[in-house]
């Protein structure tokens, strides 16, 4: 080989290892550095125990919460006694107080101080309940500690009694946890699978028992359990209790490196003397974000096992992009070569259960041409200065300097399971620092400046929309009436149409709004004659719901009752699937009587009895007694139940029955007693009160 052909090839070869080099540092490393860390988290953990198992690891709160709506585990008490354990405590923390509240969440039954001891290194209490508690009755427990001198309040409820098979139920969990990541372990799992014929698919990130065999056994990723947490208990009764396994899981890809990934699963069981049975399972997995799964050459980053319906904005034809994968905030730059992590309470060890306690998430609002992001952080703060707070945190990336400045935190009573939806409607942060957001049926405008805050709008419904990147909000006032407003300038236009006709917001093109008008009459032909599929909403602009009982009458069962589950109403006892139908014949009545203003308190509206089996169903769900709808206050109960089955937040339902109990209080002294006693019958009382407790649940 000739001299500079050698020579050729050497400096190509020298030219080519430093050139990776000079890639591998950019792409992984000076380039890919994350913004810097929130404050280690310094709250300790609260850990029950309960039939000799470890369960319900409660997160500590600093700040004013409404600890009614707390409703994340439930913790059975054997003989009056609980047993937690303290980690991640400072030495300072020496005793546990308890509080035990009443159904009402409000009254005191009593209180005390325990002292922790050390037990195999770890420092535990075993709190004596002084008080009596009922058989099968549901408290609030709060827990508190004091460290430097700041007191911390952890939560759960507890239920008193003797024969939950709450170890049996635990066992079963981890059984069936085990088998599905011991390879060839498939007999065991397989008796509890329904999985349908035909069914090929090995999605891993959702699982459940119509899965197949194969998908529920991890497939071909041979994963390893990294960390383990305490099962959350999360319903429990003598026969049924659901509880929740959270973990890490590793496992090696292709090239060897080290994947890890979060999983949770749900476990609905039912113990009997002969047998355990499954009467619902679900896992959900996610694999955790690198910094090496960038596609560069086709312009791609690899995110894995995960939930397709994850937030990305783009800018510069996709050269830009923000995504949120496993509550974490990302930034790529496909220009730069630059990749890395904006926003996380993770850190670098996944297995910190403070750290990544999953009760907040990340909403993106806005993202900017050169790369600069607007966002939010709501729910339970795990770490930082708002640590063990709840709420919302506004923020602002600069890309040029990969820094983030918190403009301002809202702090909120409404816990982070019942605001992922609210907030997921809409959020909008202006260039005059206003921040706007939905949250329990109302819009708020915040001045992070000055911390002033109002109400823009309240009582509205889903007919709301909000579109982040450019701050317009729709607002549907009646059928025929709607606002829309731009919430960068305040400018309001009011769309109206005939009594005759309907409105339906379509969405927004940018700022400009696209709406439908229709005729009542002709929206269901309008369809027809284009030979197009009818919408569902045209469909009930027509159809009375006497008619729609009908037709749901001639539904076959299977229809009925795979109708029956997705809306919630699905009961054991409901045998031939009739149970919807009933509903809609009880509230047809109740209906027709509110829209032409008749009178609805003694119930004369009612023109036909109410199915005998419907009160029974509704007393077996909601606990109340003697639900005969011979009274208003049993067709609120009715009313409650649906709002319930349909996920309307519970300050809602709340204020609707407040707003029940003070009309009932207005028709009291505007009538004669033994008038009122005939109207509003003597057991009103009690079942509001049964009514409310139903509502926290």
């Amino acid at each position: 080989m000739k001299q500079s052909k050698v020579i050729q090839i050497s400096v190509f070869g020298i030219l080519f290892l430093i050139s990776l080099f000079i890639w591998n540092y950019m792409l992984v490393g000076r380039n890919n550095k994350g913004v810097t860390e929130t404050s280690q988290a310094t709250i300790p953990l609260l850990t029950v125990s309960a039939d000799g198992k470890n369960i319900n690891q409660l997160h500590g709160y600093q700040g004013s919460v409404d600890a009614s709506l707390i409703r994340d585990s439930i913790t059975p008490i054997y003989e009056n006694e609980v047993k937690v354990m303290l980690t991640y405590a400072k030495s300072d923390v020496s005793v546990v107080s308890y509080k035990i509240y009443d159904t009402d969440n409000k009254t005191i039954l009593g209180n005390g101080d325990t002292a922790f001891h050390k037990v195999k290194g770890k420092k535990t209490a075993n709190i004596k309940i002084k008080e009596r508690l009922e058989n099968g009755k549901t408290y609030l427990m709060e827990l508190s500690v004091k460290q430097n001198d700041k007191t911390i309040r952890y939560f759960t409820r507890v239920i008193y009694g003797t024969s939950f098979h709450l170890k049996e139920c635990l066992d079963f969990a981890q059984k069936f946890h085990d088998a599905a990541l011991t390879e060839g372990n498939t007999e065991f799992i397989s008796q509890y699978l329904e999985t349908a014929e035909g069914t090929t698919s090995n999605n891993l990130a959702n699982v459940d028992l119509k899965s197949t065999q194969e998908a529920v056994s991890y497939a071909t990723l041979k994963p390893q359990v990294e960390s383990v947490y305490p099962a959350t208990v999360k319903e429990i009764s003598e026969n049924v209790t659901s509880l929740e396994l959270r973990y890490i899981l590793s496992a090696e890809n292709t090239d060897g490196t080290k994947q890890y990934y979060q999983a949770t699963e749900y476990f609905r069981v039912r113990y009997a003397k002969d047998r355990m049975y499954l009467l619902n399972y679900e896992r959900n997995m996610e694999a955790y974000m690198r910094y090496d799964t960038i596609d560069r050459s086709n312009n791609r980053i690899l995110l894995g096992i995960g939930s397709s319906q994850k937030q990305l904005i783009s800018k510069n034809g996709g050269k830009k992009a923000a995504f949120v994968v496993q509550d974490e905030l990302w930034y790529y730059d496909y220009q730069k070569s630059n990749m890395h992590k904006v926003f996380s309470f993770e850190g670098e060890d996944y297995r910190d259960s403070r750290n990544n306690y999953q009760k907040h998430a990340i909403q993106i609002m806005k993202m900017k041409n050169n790369g600069d992001i607007a966002f939010l952080v709501y729910g339970y703060m795990n770490r930082g200065k708002h640590e063990g707070e709840n709420g919302i945190s506004v923020y602002q990336y600069t890309a040029s300097d990969q820094k983030i400045e918190e403009l301002g935190f809202i702090p909120t009573q409404i816990q982070y399971d019942m605001m992922k939806n609210d907030i997921k409607k809409g959020a909008f942060l202006s260039g005059s620092g206003q921040f706007y957001f939905y949250l329990d049926g109302a819009v708020y405008q915040v001045d992070l400046d000055s911390g002033k805050s109002k109400i823009l709008a309240k009582n509205i419904t889903d007919d709301m929309t909000v579109i982040s990147e450019n701050g317009m909000l729709a607002l549907n006032q009646s059928k025929n009436k709607m606002k829309v407003v731009d919430l960068s300038t305040q400018k309001t236009e009011v769309i109206t149409c005939k009594d005759d006709q309907v409105l339906r917001p379509i969405g927004f093109i940018e700022k400009d709004f696209i709406y439908g008008v229709g005729n009542k009459k002709e929206v269901v032909q309008h369809f027809y004659h284009k030979d197009t599929s009818v919408p569902i909403w045209a469909i009930f602009e027509v159809l009375t719901l006497g008619e729609f009982g009908n037709f749901y009458s001639c539904l076959s069962y299977g229809v009925r009752r795979e109708v029956s589950i997705k809306l919630g109403f699905h009961q054991p006892s409901d045998s031939d699937a009739f149970l919807t139908k009933k509903i809609i014949f009880a509230i047809k009545e109740l209906r027709n009587a509110v829209a032409h203003n008749d009178v609805i308190f003694d119930t004369r509206f009612s023109r036909s009895s109410i199915d005998k089996s419907l009160s029974s169903s509704l007393e077996i769900v909601t606990g109340i007694k003697s639900i005969t709808f011979k009274s208003i206050t049993d067709y609120i109960i009715l009313v409650v139940y649906l709002l319930k089955c349909f996920g309307v937040p519970k300050g809602d339902m709340r204020r609707f029955v407040a707003e029940f109990q003070d009309n009932i209080e207005t028709l009291r002294k505007q009538i004669p007693t033994s008038l009122f006693a005939r109207i509003v019958l003597t057991d009103t009382r009690p079942k509001l009160k049964s009514l409310q407790e139903y509502i926290r649940k």
